[in-house]
């Protein structure tokens, strides 16, 4: 069994190395353990059950046209030829500055069943428009004879591409921790928006890890988990540390290296129905500029076919 893991995420690095190429990060993502239809193929219907999810993201409140990030998901089980798969669909809608970004992609993932765990093989498959906010630009008029207050080469009106885009990962999951790794943007998907003005958003992989344990007292558990992500040429990691309460709340610390301290909480609503919020203090030069990031998540997950009454184990899915 742990030669197959071995293998298999070995087998995935030296993809995602031979890919190596200079990218633009993700959209950021506090609270990633709650959310990992974000990054990982492979971590769709991981907990056995139809998951529908939403979340948005404000990054530097108080900075004019700063990125904001939306992200909706849907995904369940599927049994099909005696093996376990998950399917879903996403949606993400980013805007930084003068570029809004929509991706909508199809998700699957193969699972297989061990002693110790789950391995699970995942891809993502869709298109991905990327447009120029012409509102959002902004020249100064003239100021003097040599400046005129406009520009031939930057467009007046909104304009966009799409292209195709594909994902991969790999992740193994046990009952008191789990591992995933994925690459995204392999297509490096190129976007001519007019003659004068292209962009591309090159590759990035993601190493994400946990462990769950339970303290003395049968009511704690304490979490800890972590993401590096990387485009190949700088990385950022975040180290996160939350403790379970009966099964329904959690709070968090987080540290997001050289960038941010992140405070978090949530609970189960209802069962099934989860909430989590987080926020960023800037640790970082920025912390003169902006007063934090906000993040929220709202997921529901419920078992077809069987009432949704005392399936919830905890607030976390992994």
């Amino acid at each position: 069994m742990n030669r197959i893991i071995r293998n298999s995420l070995t087998s995935l690095l030296l993809f995602m190395s031979f890919f190596g190429a200079r990218a633009q990060y993700e959209g950021l993502a506090s609270q990633f353990m709650f959310v990992p239809e974000m990054y990982n193929p492979a971590s769709v219907a991981a907990n056995s059950k139809v998951n529908a999810i939403g979340f948005y993201r404000a990054q530097w409140m108080g900075m004019e046209n700063a990125p904001n990030s939306y992200f909706f998901a849907v995904n369940g089980p599927l049994k099909f030829l005696k093996h376990d798969h998950g399917v879903g669909l996403k949606f993400v809608d980013d805007e930084a500055g003068m570029f809004s970004t929509q991706e909508v992609e199809l998700q699957y993932a193969f699972k297989y069943r061990l002693t110790a765990g789950t391995l699970s093989f995942g891809l993502n498959a869709g298109l991905i428009n990327q447009k120029i906010l012409s509102d959002n630009l902004r020249l100064l008029e003239g100021l003097d004879e040599y400046h005129q207050g406009s520009d031939p080469l930057i467009p007046q009106s909104e304009v966009n591409d799409m292209a195709f885009d594909f994902a991969v990962g790999a992740m193994f999951r046990s009952s008191d921790w789990y591992v995933g790794i994925s690459a995204v943007h392999l297509t490096k998907p190129r976007f001519e928006l007019d003659e004068h003005i292209s962009s591309q958003i090159g590759r990035s992989a993601f190493l994400t890890g946990g462990y769950s344990y339970p303290l003395t007292n049968n009511r704690f558990v304490l979490n800890g988990e972590g993401m590096l992500r990387t485009d190949f040429a700088s990385w950022q990691m975040d180290i996160d540390a939350t403790l379970d309460v009966d099964e329904r709340y959690y709070v968090g610390l987080g540290w997001r290296v050289m960038d941010a301290v992140i405070f978090m909480a949530g609970l189960d609503i209802l069962n099934g129905l989860k909430l989590g919020y987080s926020f960023d203090l800037a640790t970082n030069q920025l912390i003169t500029k902006t007063y934090g990031a906000h993040e929220v998540y709202v997921r529901y997950e419920f078992l077809l076919g069987k009432k949704n009454k005392n399936l919830h184990r905890s607030v976390r899915i992994l």
